[in-house]
């Protein structure tokens, strides 16, 4: 085993080395990155190349897996290696963002830099000499930096919070040893991002996936990244192919040699690193509307469940749905229901609608248990070998979380994913309550969050447009309601 003053002179050895090589890397970023032996695209060259002329501050609106998060990394390397003393602080909405993406994209561009301190998110050679990782969510930590060279990177900037944005513009100086790098996904137009664009603060570019080598070279030039066949796949199915003698909005785009109009929002974001040209803000679209209409027949295997939202203030209903199988078949809705009225009503709908085949499983009937549903739950008694009740909270964590960061979401969401599938019928409800519910199930919309997860409004918002609470609309999505440990269920059909 190596004695420590041995492991102390090849540590001593390795920094003596790097500083050498550093101190030969050149000024320019382009030139910095092929002395180090990186590939960058023509893309990324031009990102680089807006940092070194005024105003020295660059926003970049990008496509998925066009390499943000790498070019990130690698302009905060070159900083640090072309200024020192210099200090370079890099953020992103959450640990997770900065940690395993940001930082562990800079290891990979500084392989083997001694100066990486051990499960941190910091490299550092001396305390006037440093890229530190922070999270976007305390302010202060953005605070009273000041040196003679400064660098701030914002990766997933459209979630970095606006006091951010506020606080790095006071600690950053005029000149080329004071850059700012704004990156991200052009997911919301609220966001602070945005509004930045037009500030006349920054350069502003666009990382389209239509002009990564990937994708214009048809090969796989950049391991990894987006190819030729996911885009063109999705031009087939997200957007509308003109003829020539037809109008060209101003939004149409051309790809290999024909012009294109996005018919969805999100190729626009996702593909051309657009911000949308229309909002991606309704739960419900306009097809699953329409096949949430159409007939189904009830098939006898169906199993039944039952959802219930129950009244919290005067005004609101206790409603309770019933689905068998992949049919909406009944709708109720009463007002001015104790918690017994409401728990034995429920049991008698368990009891209308089990059928010999349901005899051996309970009938789920799942129940908001916020305010007063707490209290229904616990009327489950007797009886309840042919039924279970189930609370369900739904400001608790989604069985998704990666995709919705609440059950509410959740609901809401996979409700309307049954239904743009084809799995889900509301067409044995009288006419009047198929336009009541409908009313309701288009009246929510939703956020992309900085975890690019999709999340619905509040419900107070949404009783606040309609002017009454979505109560048929949660009865619904209750009943529609499965268990993580039950999905499969939604794909062979025994919902």
């Amino acid at each position: 085993m190596p004695s420590i003053r041995k492991l102390l002179t090849r540590a001593r050895a390795t920094r003596q080395e790097l500083e050498a090589r550093t101190r030969a890397l050149p000024i320019d970023p382009v030139e910095y990155a092929a002395a180090k032996g990186l590939r960058i695209t023509a893309q990324q060259a031009a990102i680089l190349r807006a940092l070194t002329v005024p105003p020295y501050s660059v926003l970049v609106r990008a496509a998925h897996a066009v390499g943000k998060t790498w070019i990130a990394s690698l302009a905060a390397s070159w900083f640090y290696d072309t200024r020192n003393p210099g200090i370079c602080l890099t953020t992103a909405p959450t640990h997770v963002q900065v940690a395993d993406l940001l930082f562990k994209e800079l290891r990979n561009v500084r392989r083997g830099d001694p100066h990486f301190l051990p499960k941190s998110t910091r490299l550092e050679e001396n305390p006037n000499h440093f890229i530190h990782g922070l999270t976007a969510n305390k302010a202060d930590a953005f605070q009273g930096r000041h040196g003679t060279a400064l660098m701030v990177v914002f990766d997933e900037a459209a979630g970095v919070d606006k006091v951010f944005w506020e606080r790095a513009r006071t600690m950053l100086s005029h000149g080329p040893n004071y850059c700012f790098l704004g990156i991200y996904n052009p997911y919301d137009v609220s966001s602070p991002a945005y509004a930045e664009e037009s500030s006349g603060r920054h350069t502003v570019l666009e990382m389209s996936a239509l002009d990564h080598p990937n994708v214009t070279e048809r090969r796989l030039v950049v391991p990894g990244a987006v190819t030729y066949e996911q885009v063109t796949e999705r031009l087939a199915t997200e957007c509308k192919r003109l003829q020539p003698d037809e109008p060209h909005p101003w939004n149409a785009f051309a790809f290999e040699g024909v012009t294109y109009l996005p018919e969805d929002p999100l190729f626009e974001i996702q593909v051309l690193g657009r911000w949308p040209t229309r909002a991606i803000n309704s739960v419900w679209g306009d097809s699953a509307l329409a096949l949430l209409l159409q007939p189904m027949e009830v098939q006898p295997n169906w199993l039944a469940a039952i959802g219930c939202d129950v009244a919290r203030f005067g005004d609101d209903r206790t409603v309770m749905v019933v689905r068998r199988g992949r049919s909406i078949i009944h709708l109720e809705a009463h007002r001015g229901w104790t918690i017994t009225q409401t728990a034995q009503r429920l049991k008698e709908l368990a009891a209308e609608h089990s059928t010999p085949l349901q005899h051996a499983r309970a009938i789920p009937i799942y129940i908001d248990e916020g305010g007063l549903g707490a209290g229904v739950v616990d009327c489950a008694g007797l009886g309840s070998e042919r039924f279970a009740f189930v609370g369900v909270n739904s400001s608790t964590t989604s069985n998704w979380p990666g995709d919705f960061p609440n059950l509410r979401s959740e609901l809401w969401f996979l409700a309307a994913e049954l239904a743009r599938d084809g799995n889900l019928s509301m067409q044995a409800l009288p006419l009047a309550t198929q336009q009541q519910l409908l009313a309701e199930l288009k009246a929510p919309v939703f956020v992309v969050d900085s975890m690019n997860r999709r999340v619905v409004e509040a419900k107070t918002q949404t009783k606040r447009r309609l002017g009454k609470s979505p109560d048929l609309a949660d009865a619904f999505n209750l009943a529609c309601y499965l268990p993580a440990s039950q999905a499969v269920e939604r794909v062979t059909g025994h919902l």
